[in-house]
């Protein structure tokens, strides 16, 4: 039955997915590099290239780590959705600003574009994904997918307007320095600030929407499981189901035995169960009602409208807490499968289009292989998601797909666009089917293993790894461009996952119950 508090659940949901608007960056900065890359060469003010632009995306990404550390105090302190909207407002301010200091310097704009964005949308992404699950939490991957998927989906329309505003004519890139191609031409580069305002003001309509639709979650709505939830059926004689154990209580035997049901509750979800707006429940629990006249209305499921969970003092059993997090292989098996997937990430978002150049003269056709980009990936994280909710694969089945399809595509990332531009494309839309699973498997593989009540900080250890390929990464790969040329870069892209393969090979996943 549609209710008021369905409305509110289903628009919350909704909302988390516009909320993630901003997370469209890391799609779409690959076709911005490009030209970026080349106004800091030939248009902005002089002096202003007093660092390599690659680092705007790899702090962008480091500073994720600090951002979730800090997420679940901010949420503490100000609410879920407050904590969004400063987020919101910090990530489109930057990125306004940095229209202005892409003008100036580099080194600011990896400041703006890369630290701000970076540690407020982690936040954003974090309340968005807390969002979803609190008003989902039986279907935590399914959901989980769809909102992370709709950024990659956005980019597609991002990608397509970005390029038809800086290159509407398809102009080639013309000047070779080192192992990368710049554009040189005035009437391309004179529309790059213009585009990072438009870009913001995109994302800042989507994030304005969504906030208007979102409503926090309720809290402690990860502690239910769908075999714990409790049905009330419109029958003759009301019953009420316990899904722990699959036995039957009447509404008589209960009012005998209030204090067994109590206990059990605590047992079980760590929390009591108070029933409002419901008193012919209630009252026949506590024996103030009438046990013979059936229950008029049709309540096939008490769901958060009928119900509050109460929490006690004690910690949810089976949750674990960052110091026995850290003691466990499945721990460090994430971690490292995070670095791998986010290193190659990295390499891609930043090169795909610049290393293409090198042998494919088509802006438009590169800008293409970019939009489809976000559909597989899109595609992928969906895949992800509906299979690890079917439980048609496992969690290290997933890690090890993901890993292995990564390692053979960068060990032949050289070679492909020098045989056929219409093979690169291809390529570049295999790639999202390895690195689509990040976001579905690292969330998703914390609840899973380490369990909900200290979620934010254990998913915030995991996300250490962004810390590491974000200010790392950059000096590595700058070193490798010029010692080892590209060659270089890809074979270390490999060489992570096929190290994260084997550990997640030996290392035993066991979901907490």
């Amino acid at each position: 039955m549609w209710n008021k508090q369905k409305c509110v659940q289903w628009c919350s949901i909704v909302g988390a997915h516009f909320v993630m608007a901003p997370n469209s960056f890391y799609w779409v900065y690959g076709n911005l590099y490009a030209y970026m890359s080349s106004y800091f060469q030939f248009a902005c003010q002089k002096n202003c290239n007093d660092c390599d632009p690659q680092w705007i995306l790899c702090i962008c990404v480091g500073m994720g780590f600090p951002g979730i550390l800090l997420t679940k105090f901010l949420i503490n302190r100000f609410g879920q959705k407050w904590t969004g909207v400063a987020s919101a407002v910090l990530i489109n301010v930057a990125l306004l600003g940095s229209a202005w200091t892409v003008r100036l310097s580099v080194a600011w704009t990896a400041v703006l574009m890369g630290a701000v964005v970076g540690w407020a949308g982690s936040i954003n992404i974090f309340v968005a994904l807390q969002n979803v699950s609190g008003w989902s939490p039986n279907r935590v991957p399914i959901f989980m997918a769809t909102t992370v998927s709709f950024s990659s989906g956005l980019s597609m329309v991002q990608n397509q307007l970005i390029t038809a505003f800086v290159n509407p004519g398809n102009l080639k890139p013309d000047v070779n320095v080192g192992p990368k191609t710049y554009f040189s031409q005035p009437e391309i580069l004179v529309r790059v600030p213009n585009v990072i305002i438009m870009y913001a003001c995109i994302t800042s309509g989507l994030q304005f929407i969504g906030y208007l639709l979102m409503t926090s979650s309720p809290k402690n709505t990860e502690h239910v499981s769908p075999s714990k939830s409790l049905d009330v059926k419109e029958t003759e004689t009301d019953v009420l189901s316990s899904g722990q154990n699959g036995h039957t209580r009447t509404l008589e035997s209960l009012k005998n035995s209030d204090e067994q049901a109590v206990a059990h509750q605590k047992k079980h979800y760590g929390c009591r169960v108070e029933y409002i707006d419901q008193p012919h429940v209630s009252n026949l629990v506590n024996g103030k009602g009438n046990s013979t006249n059936p229950v008029k209305e049709n309540v096939h499921e008490l769901d958060l409208s009928s119900e509050i969970l109460v929490p006690e003092a004690q910690p949810r059993a089976g949750s674990m807490e960052s110091s026995e997090v850290l003691k466990t292989p499945v721990f460090y098996a994430l971690l490292v499968y995070g670095i791998a997937i986010s290193f190659a990430y990295t390499v891609k978002c930043n090169y795909y289009k610049q290393f293409g150049l090198l042998y494919i003269h088509d802006d438009h056709l590169l800008t293409l292989a970019g939009t489809l980009i976000p559909i597989a990936s899109t595609i992928a994280r969906l895949l992800y998601g509906m299979l690890l909710d079917k439980s048609i694969i496992s969690m290290k089945d997933s890690m090890i797909f993901s890993l292995a399809l990564n390692a053979v595509l960068c060990a032949f990332w050289f070679f492909v666009p020098q045989v056929n531009a219409i093979l690169y494309v291809v390529f570049i839309i295999l790639l999202p089917f390895a690195h689509g699973s990040f976001y579905v498997i690292l969330p998703t593989g914390c609840l899973w293993n380490f369990g909900p009540e200290h979620f934010s900080i254990n998913y915030g250890l995991l996300n250490a790894g962004d810390l590491v390929v974000g200010f790392l990464g950059p000096l590595m790969i700058t070193n490798l461009l010029h010692t080892l040329g590209w060659v270089g870069l890809f074979t270390l892209t490999c060489g992570f996952s096929i190290f994260a393969l084997v550990l997640t090979v030996f290392v035993n996943f066991k979901q907490l119950s």
